[in-house]
């Protein structure tokens, strides 16, 4: 009986946040459910009328065989992690307990959450998401909203509902919300204000311009220095607590090889070609439009420079023999042969050492290495929002041909003392 009061009264508040009420927060809640990027859907199915009956059964399917794996410690004062798989239970508990001391309590993640241990509970869940598709189906064929958005929103809502009866039994004090770019993260960040429950939003390792505008919090923590900047720029905030990313403990603190050679640079690769024959969901920022002028302002150096380098390449590249096959091919295509191809065994991280400059086009590890203090050229031209006009973050990203040469010969040639001086806001150490 309570658990249902609880359920109810979650309910009761989506409604109230997104139905009735019109102030600049509760539109930001709408706006992320229906505008929010999604990536677990092609791009394909942007404007798949009929995506909501997949959905269905995929939805059915996972109440019907999933275990239940919410992990809770009783503590009416606790700790809370709130992630997307399950499976990232332990690398997350671990990243917030290093960073900051606390003891994880409670761990919970969304796609357990319509999972429950009781029969009755999944048929009545499986019941209300059929309800819910049966309502969205007519709003799917007549607006002109992405179709990926209005599928999924039957699944959020409940979603949403359970999460907040869950923390509704399970009182904690403190939840980190990792994903924040989800399009729930407005309305259970509402939630947890309205309950006094305090929160904090866990970005992702690269700039908040991307994914991580237009929330409602004003509690997050940075993970890359230069996110300090966006939330001055986005947010009015000055946050001074700063992670260091996940992988820091693969990439370790700055030491370069002591038989480092500055004319060997290391090339990132941002998977894009990959997700687009894989037929994985394509981003709207400009990044894949960003890499294939990137390679083509690479080639000219790789064919007239004395530079050597080194092209590392995306896990989704490396995903399947004819994955890294395909890819070896289309590279050899679009630079030529005078570059070296790092083995696919090679990590990438580990190796950053052995680099002085490491170039690329807008992924993640390019934003990683500079954190913990490597020199890193990023190629972004036409990048949503990045890098803000003001910031010397300018002088470390390239958009063009010309820039590319010109800046990867500045830092490459620039002494550690003026480097750290003008750009070591941008690392840890």
């Amino acid at each position: 009986m309570l658990s249902t009061i609880r359920f109810a009264n979650a309910l009761i508040f989506f409604l109230l946040k997104t139905v009735f009420s019109r102030d600049e927060s509760q539109l930001k809640v709408k706006r992320a459910l229906l505008r929010a990027e999604l990536f677990e859907f092609p791009e394909k199915d942007r404007n798949n009328y009929f995506l909501g009956i997949s959905c269905v059964i995929r939805e059915w399917t996972q109440i019907v065989k999933g275990k239940p794996n919410r992990l809770s410690t009783p503590n009416t004062n606790g700790v809370a992690i709130v992630v997307s798989l399950t499976s990232e239970f332990r690398s997350k508990r671990a990243y917030v307990e290093n960073c900051t001391g606390a003891k994880i309590t409670h761990s919970i993640a969304k796609e357990d959450m319509l999972v429950s241990k009781t029969m009755l509970v999944r048929v009545a869940y499986i019941f209300l998401l059929l309800v819910g598709h049966m309502l969205v189906f007519p709003w799917m064929i007549f607006s002109k909203n992405d179709k990926r958005n209005l599928a999924v929103l039957p699944r959020t809502i409940l979603g949403f509902c359970v999460l907040a009866s869950f923390f509704e039994k399970n009182k904690c004090g403190l939840i980190y919300l990792f994903y924040i770019w989800h399009s729930d993260t407005n309305l259970i960040e509402s939630w947890f204000s309205h309950r006094g429950i305090k929160n904090i939003l866990v970005p992702l390792q690269n700039p908040l311009s991307i994914f991580s505008k237009g929330l409602n919090s004003k509690s997050f923590v940075a993970v890359l220095p230069y996110q300090v900047e966006e939330y001055r720029e986005f947010y009015n905030l000055d946050v001074q607590e700063v992670w260091p990313v996940e992988s820091h403990f693969l990439i370790g603190q700055k030491e370069e090889s002591n038989s480092i050679n500055r004319n060997e640079i290391a090339v990132y690769s941002h998977g894009g070609f990959a997700r687009e024959k894989l037929g994985h969901p394509i981003t709207n920022i400009g990044d894949l439009a960003s890499e294939v002028s990137f390679y083509d302002a690479l080639k000219p150096l790789i064919d007239s420079s004395d530079y050597a380098f080194t092209l590392y390449m995306h896990p989704k590249e490396k995903s399947s023999d004819e994955m890294w096959e395909w890819s070896c091919e289309n590279y050899r295509r679009l630079l030529g042969k005078k570059f070296r191809i790092a083995d696919r065994g090679e990590s990438t991280y580990s190796s950053m050492g052995d680099y002085h400059l490491a170039i690329g086009s807008f992924s993640s590890v390019l934003f990683e290495r500079q954190a913990m203090g490597f020199r890193t050229l990023i190629y972004a031209k036409e990048i949503s929002g990045f890098p803000l006009k003001s910031s010397p973050m300018n002088d470390l990203v390239a958009q063009n041909k010309g820039e590319l040469r010109e800046k990867l010969e500045v830092l490459n040639r620039m002494k550690d003392d003026s480097y750290n001086e003008n750009y070591g806001r941008y690392s840890y150490y």
